[in-house]
């Protein structure tokens, strides 16, 4: 059986660990710019022309540019700009990343090179907000004066940081068991199959964080 060859160009640690599982899984697969991944097989980096050689599957990172036009690659030692990527992308390849601009969109079809955006998937997006939910749940924890449920300026900023908010939506109601997952959602996103539902746990909070009903009340 012939294998797809899959080429993993940057990106954070869970490319390095998206490689592993599909090292495991027997495809063919080589990794460019993780050097400093603290895995030894990710330590020393082919050369770009033969890693991207052949390849049928490019992945890039979430999002796919950093700074100034680089790929993002946090764990590699040397920045690689897009137009060299877009060089030595081999014709009718798919280039799988996040958060596409459309430039580089127009790019990949000039080149001739399919592409998905994988943020352009409510449900990964949502998905993808949950390291970042849990990260701001966890400050907000740390850092505020008062409880986390007694917070009135907590809603409003939480509530800006729209997939983030409901990626906190889905941290929180794992604490409290599962609700409906065929229920509508918030204005503005797509339909999921989640249970529990966040827009369970939006309106209950809606409900709760409104200015005349805060009041602060001692954990018994």
């Amino acid at each position: 059986m012939l294998r797809k060859k899959f080429a993993i160009i940057g990106g954070d640690m869970r490319n390095v660990y998206l490689a592993d599982l599909l090292k495991k899984d027997y495809q063919y697969v080589e990794i460019y710019g993780f050097e400093k991944s603290g895995k030894p097989w990710a330590l020393k980096s082919s050369p770009l022309d033969f890693v991207l050689e052949g390849s049928r599957v490019v992945v890039g990172g979430i999002p796919l540019l950093g700074d100034n036009g680089f790929l993002n690659m946090p764990l590699a030692k040397e920045k690689l700009c897009f137009s060299e990527l877009l060089e030595k992308i081999p014709e009718g390849a798919h280039l799988i990343a996040g958060r596409l601009t459309q430039q580089v969109k127009e790019q990949l079809e000039q080149k001739k090179v399919k592409y998905t955006d994988l943020l352009d998937r409510e449900e990964m997006a949502v998905l993808n907000a949950a390291a970042t939910a849990e990260g701001a749940v966890g400050i907000l924890l740390q850092e505020m004066p008062l409880p986390f449920w007694a917070a009135e300026y907590s809603l409003w900023v939480m509530a800006g940081l729209a997939r983030t908010w409901q990626g906190c939506s889905m941290v929180l109601v794992q604490k409290s068991g599962p609700q409906p997952g065929n229920m509508p959602i918030s204005p503005g996103l797509k339909p999921m199959d989640t249970s529990p539902c966040p827009y369970t746990i939006w309106r209950a909070l809606c409900r709760i964080w409104t200015p005349s009903s805060i009041q602060y009340r001692p954990s018994s």
